[in-house]
């Protein structure tokens, strides 16, 4: 970025009225008065300066107000508009007169900075002399830049080192604050790395590597390297200074604010989502307790929101973001003006969670934003960024080609010549130019293929893939596959806690993922797409286990590459190491020969020429492998036929229902019996018709209304009957295992109807979660079981009573023998020492919230009225538990008829499936919806008195075989009990279904 650009940013965010006068044309300080009466005069110069391009316009307008400026000083809002003013005037004057002697510029610079030293504000002291410095730097000047810089730092040493350790004379302290104030500074100059290194080093040796001043230089380091991608580089940097800050500094809370902000984002660009969410909340709560306490921060709270709601909105927590825009839009700092533009990335956000949240005009509102206060601002270019795929994957065009647009301004003013998010860029201009659309995508994947953002590479690969798809469909299976396994990096190569990383990122990829599989259905390619389904699943489950560790699962193997697949690997990982090469060669001569000039300006040949021909490459590679014979390897492969789920064969009697929504939301059906080749199917229905009726059918069946059979007839003739007379005669299935996806995991397979009766009345039937057996039975057999129950409302209220429960436990002891635990008595530690004991049965009668958020917010509700996440939830010693029923849960399912809609995709049950299953949960029974309590209670006691329930010892029972025929049997005997009757409805028996 240049330093004038700099400067127009910087402006840009106070041109909302940064100071306001009263009509009479006195200055007022009173935040109140300010926010009443605002002058409408200044309000509309403000305004005017925002909108105006040419430099001297905006001095103009800004020298028009100086003098109330001034009159408020000291005060954070004239003190921003007083050190950017003053940049205006330097820059004037320079571009006026580039030699001008350095006594001449001198004088003109110190009487504003002496003014500014009377004030009492060392922040805009020392932005001052930024000004001045980055001026001299801008025009090539580095030595009498430097010169100045040093003579200043030299100047306030001395006075330091004349008052000694510790000393707290005013002379020192304004001088240590000086110094702080010039290192801050800093932050955000883009290209002065060496002379910001050359300062650290001088600061280090004349205060100590452990002084103020010297650590917080980190921070402009560290955002230095972190906006090149560096990341390992920046969080080193950044580590290290606020751990010897913590070790050397532990009283000064500002200055471990100032590191913890950078750290927290560095956090985040690792993946450490929700880690960098607590570190950020701790500098939010600091700032707001300045503000509180009469020091006002406004801008740099206005960015600690920012980063807030960045980091929550990638954790898809989107309630939170629309929490914190409340606030921002209450708070008195946008009366001022002061932070209106700085809150702009708060206010994108809060529109992207809006449109996650189902509203159809949010992406449209964020767009108006970004035209009227930040069009060409790169504090907008992550929310055009987003805009792309979304605006193209709803068919607007016109919102497409403004983002598009909106991308190109941006990232060619404020981005590197070879920076990874240049291939955002060129996709975007892929694009705006139809006729280009290939050149542009190879360069977005030569960029992509550089490695320093996973994220841009899988999304060069997947629309690499997408354009490929017709013309060359091999060569786009490569793509697709090398695409998942950069999101594999994205996700699993980061810290422990970081599986929750960019929960809307799936939402990105999602459909890229799905076209994936259905090209591999299309291409016959039937045991790669298993494997490709399986990575589909385990990405969904991954954003709702948010914060687990990845379970060991096949999918890492069955994602293994093939020869033509390595061969692509090691060209894009060398193309990309040399890449780098010419990248970090073009900014180490910048660096030291340019200053703060655009380097894009300057370099750009030396760019175009190495990106041409990494292109040329790639499409020598594509050419060359376009039509070449598949190895017997990738034939193998393409050909052969799974008759295995999760490695495993069906088993005799046995068969498999896949259902899938592919990219252009066609539903592909496989069926796959004991035995017997696997066939496939595409089913003429949308998603959108088949969320409306499977919503339909069960709120019919939560509310026992007379339309059951219709609804579950017709659903079975859209769902079913396609997939029965897909199966053998002979020997006829017994069972069936169904692979749902999307909101058919909504639907009550078991109440499907074919006219003459119910689906379970032919077949028993569970729910695949998609998630492998556990890897080792325990050392010990598990054998009895253990019953556990709440039937208090919670402390809250907000979850009703379940007097049955105790009603329910007593039939399950009746039966089996369980231990139990009831309301005081189920406790954490009960809990565990239950399960420590070894049951095959554990029976939980309470309620289970599963909050989309996360895994912390979802919680079982234990007796004493503690509340057990998933994450401690998870950390029990459930390994070789045969089956947990789960009877009176609050399961939190959401389901709408939105076709957009990022909500109603049937995860949270696999949430819950994959929280136990990963612990060591062989299979779970649980409720699809509320049901009675006396009915629920009586329904189990008929479940419970039926084989192996009924054995006689505990020894006996554990060696007995649960499996889901004793859920289909339970509810057969049930229908034959009541056949006539009102509990015949499925409301009754068909809300249990069985999941493996």
């Amino acid at each position: 970025m240049r330093f004038t650009r700099a400067l127009t940013v910087t402006l840009a965010l106070l041109s909302f009225g940064p100071l306001r006068a009263n009509p009479e044309g006195g200055c007022t300080r009173e935040p109140e008065a300010l926010a009443r009466h605002p002058h409408p005069g200044l309000a509309a110069m403000n305004s005017e300066a925002f909108k105006a391009e040419a430099m001297q316009d905006r001095y103009r307008l800004y020298q028009s107000w100086e003098s109330c400026a001034w009159q408020l000083m000291p005060d954070e809002v004239a003190s921003y508009s007083l050190w950017a003013l003053h940049g205006y005037r330097l820059h004037q004057v320079l571009s006026e007169r580039p030699d001008l002697p350095l006594p001449e510029l001198l004088d003109i610079h110190r009487p504003h900075e002496a003014r500014a030293a009377a004030s009492g504000d060392a922040e805009t002291r020392m932005q001052m002399l930024r000004m001045l410095w980055g001026g001299l730097l801008n025009h090539g000047r580095v030595v009498e830049a430097q010169a100045v810089l040093d003579g200043e730092i030299q100047s306030r040493v001395q006075i330091l080192r004349q008052a000694g350790p510790g000393a707290r004379s005013p002379a020192a302290l304004r001088a240590q604050e000086e110094l702080l104030s010039l290192s801050e500074s800093l932050y955000g100059t883009v290209g002065a790395r060496p002379q910001i290194e050359a300062l650290a080093e001088t600061l280090a040796r004349e205060l100590g590597p452990g002084a103020t001043p010297t650590l917080v230089l980190a921070r402009p380091l560290t955002a230095y390297h972190r906006r090149l991608g560096r990341i390992d580089q920046a969080w080193q940097l950044i580590d290290t200074a606020y751990q010897r800050a913590h070790a050397e500094q532990a009283g000064d809370e500002r200055l471990l604010r100032l590191l913890q902000s950078e750290r927290s984002i560095v956090m985040y660009e690792r993946g450490q989502v929700m880690e960098a969410i607590r570190e950020h909340e701790q500098v939010v709560a600091y700032w707001e307790g300045e503000q509180a306490q009469g020091r006002p921060a406004w801008m740099r709270l206005g960015r600690a929101y920012n980063n807030l709601v960045r980091f929550s909105h990638a954790a898809g927590d989107y309630p939170r973001v629309l929490q914190v825009a409340e606030k921002v839009a209450r708070g008195p700092g946008l009366a001022f003006g002061l932070v209106y533009a700085e809150a702009l990335p708060t206010r994108l956000y809060e529109q992207l969670a809006r449109h996650h949240l189902g509203d159809p005009q949010a992406l449209e509102r964020g767009r108006d934003i970004v035209v009227r206060e930040g069009s060409g601002s790169n504090y907008s270019l992550f929310f055009t960024e987003a805009l792309l795929p979304l605006a193209e994957r709803e068919g607007k065009p016109e919102l497409l080609r403004w983002a598009a647009g909106e991308v190109e301004r941006i990232v060619t003013v404020h981005s590197t010549p070879l920076q990874s998010n240049r291939a955002i860029l060129h996709l975007a201009r892929a694009r705006l130019e139809p006729q280009l659309h290939a050149w542009h995508q190879w360069r977005a994947l030569a960029l992509g293929a550089m490695g320093r953002s996973p994220a841009h590479e899988a999304q060069a690969l997947f629309e690499n893939a997408q354009r490929l798809r017709e013309a060359q469909p091999r060569l786009a299976l490569i793509f697709y596959k090398l695409g998942a396994l950069a999101l594999r990096r994205l996700r699993s190569d980061l810290p422990q806690d970081s599986a929750d990383l960019q929960r809307a990122g799936l939402a990105r990829y999602e459909h890229h993922l799905r076209a994936w599989v259905g090209l591999l259905i299309d291409q016959g390619r039937f045991k790669d797409s298993e494997a490709a389904l399986a990575f589909l699943q385990e990405e969904e489950r991954g954003e709702l286990l948010r914060g687990g560790r990845r379970s060991a699962s096949t999918t890492e193997g069955r994602l293994l590459l093939t020869a033509p697949e390595q061969r692509w690997q090691a060209a894009l990982a060398e193309l990309g190491r040399e890449l780098r090469q010419t990248s970090d060669r073009i900014d180490s001569e910048i660096e030291q020969t340019m200053g703060l000039l655009d380097r894009s300006a300057v370099h750009s040949q030396a760019a175009q020429t190495a990106l041409d021909a990494a292109v040329q490459k790639l499409r020598q590679l594509a050419d060359e492998g376009a039509e070449t014979v598949e190895t017997a390897e990738t034939a193998a492969t393409a050909n052969a036929d799974p008759a295995a789920s999760h490695g495993q064969a069906l088993a005799p009697g046995h068969a498999r229902l896949s259902y899938l929504f592919l990219r252009d939301n066609r539903l592909s059906l496989r069926v796959q019996a004991a035995g017997q080749p696997a066939r496939h199917l595409q089913l003429p229905l949308t998603r959108t018709a088949l969320a409306r009726q499977t919503l339909a059918l069960r709120q019919c069946l939560e509310r026992r209304c007379e339309q059951d059979l219709t609804l579950s007839r017709s659903l079975h003739r859209a769902v079913m009957a396609p997939a029965l007379r897909l199966l053998p005669v002979s020997p006829k299935p017994q069972h069936l295992d169904i692979a749902a996806d999307d909101v058919l995991r909504y639907l009550p397979f078991a109440a499907l109807h074919d006219g003459q009766r119910y689906l379970v009345e032919r077949f028993s039937l569970s729910m695949d979660s998609g998630l492998p057996a556990a890897l080792a039975a325990p050392a010990k057999p598990r054998q009895g079981a253990l019953g556990l129950g709440r039937s208090l409302a919670s402390e809250d209220g907000r979850l009703a009573p379940l007097p049955a429960v105790r009603r329910e436990l007593a039939a399950l002891q009746q039966h089996t023998g369980a231990q139990l635990q009831l309301d005081p008595d189920f406790t954490a530690q009960s809990l565990q020492a239950a399960l420590e004991a070894g049951p095959a049965l554990v029976h939980l009668a309470s309620h289970f919230v599963l909050d989309p958020a996360g895994r912390e917010q979802s919680y079982l509700l234990l007796g004493d009225g503690q509340r057990l996440n998933l994450v401690e939830l998870g950390r029990l010693p459930w390994a070789g538990v045969q089956l947990a029923v789960l009877s009176a849960c609050e399961t939190a399912l959401v389901l709408d008829d939105s076709a957009t809609s990022r909500r109603g995709r049937g995860r949270e049950w696999l949430g819950l499936a994959a929280t136990l299953r990963g612990a060591g949960v062989q299979q779970l029974m649980a409720t699809q919806w509320r049901v009675a309590d006396d009915s629920t209670a009586d329904w189990l006691s008929a479940f419970y008195a039926q084989p192996p329930w009924q054995a006689r010892s505990p020894r006996a029972q554990a060696r007995a075989t649960l499996s889901p025929a004793l859920l289909a049997l339970a509810q057969r005997r049930w229908l034959q009990q009541y056949r006539g009757q009102a509990r015949a409805h499925p409301h009754f028996w068909a809300a249990f279904t069985w999941i493996h």
